[in-house]
């Protein structure tokens, strides 16, 4: 292992930062700086507000390179676990962060394609499991694997850069996170994204008026700033763009002459919905509804 980063991880992790990331010396404040600005802190954020493009995990009371090579031990029918990009920690080597890029950055704020977000939570719950990683860590900042102030290790030769597919073969994916693991990480974004949308299909119809997208837009934003009573609550940006992104795709798929249609529907059966098929009602697909009923965080075949 080499003692600095190699060219791809820095290059890699520099190119991906915020364009004015958070960052620190100390952690009990936090302050937006450009990047070039930010680069020369102890802390940083590393993730923009829009995507993932790095999971990191937080090791508390033991060395963090030890936590990652020791993976194997737990389950002998799991392989060890891929090389991260870095690993960052203490000059007394106790605790330190372990990070891993994704090749594809999945998007935290895109209602019509939330699958990918949802397997991103999959194998952050997975990961953090078997390197017995804080849950408490919120995951905005990362102790700066550029700063000279930690030790950075980097094992990967080719960068620690793999696509969630790969990262899943080295651990058994959970078919549904229990639900306090869903309101830390990447489960925060999943659990909010499924407490707006469930709330959002009945009460887009106050709004269906002339004019109405503009309230509409504020009304999600709001809700979805009062359900973001996490520990670690996820930072404005991100609650706004979930809020935008709910609005824009119900507006869209549940309209007036949709419901319309529903209740004519429902007429000609006598004011009864088809038995079975409350997907209706909404106006959506049945495999939509069904994906959406079990609230669970699904990963792919």
């Amino acid at each position: 292992m080499s003692l600095a980063p190699q060219p791809r991880q820095l290059e890699l992790f520099k190119s991906t930062l915020p364009r004015k990331p958070y960052c620190s010396d100390d952690l009990g404040v936090l302050h937006i700086r450009p990047a070039e600005t930010a680069l020369q802190r102890r802390y940083i954020q590393h993730n923009p507000p829009p995507v993932i493009a790095w999971l990191v995990f937080d090791i508390d009371k033991r060395s963090a390179v030890e936590a990652w090579e020791g993976t194997a031990w737990d389950d002998e029918k799991l392989p060890q676990l891929p090389p991260p990009a870095w690993i960052a920690s203490n000059a007394s080597g106790i605790g330190g962060h372990i990070a891993y890029g994704i090749s594809t950055p999945v998007a935290r704020t895109d209602a019509a394609r939330d699958r990918p977000l949802r397997f991103a939570a999959a194998v952050e719950y997975a990961y953090r499991q078997r390197l017995g990683a804080d849950r408490g860590y919120a995951g905005l900042v990362t102790k700066n694997p550029v700063h000279k102030h930690w030790r950075v290790y980097t094992p990967s030769l080719d960068g620690g850069v793999y696509d969630l597919a790969e990262l899943s073969e080295y651990v058994n994916l959970p078919k549904k996170i229990p639900k306090r693991d869903r309101e830390v990480g990447v489960g925060r974004n999943v659990e909010l994204f499924d407490n707006l949308r469930q709330w959002s299909y009945s009460a887009v119809r106050q709004y269906w008026r002339p004019d109405g997208y503009n309230a509409w837009l504020d009304a999600c934003i709001d809700r979805a700033s009062e359900m973001n009573q996490f520990h670690s609550p996820l930072p404005f940006g991100e609650v706004r763009a979930i809020g935008k992104s709910i609005a824009k795709w119900v507006w869209k798929h549940f309209t007036p002459v949709g419901f319309r249609e529903v209740q004519s529907r429902r007429g000609k059966l006598g004011g009864r919905p088809a038995l079975g098929e409350p997907w209706q009602e909404l106006g959506i697909s049945r495999a939509t509804y069904f994906r959406r009923k079990a609230s669970v965080l699904i990963v792919p075949d």
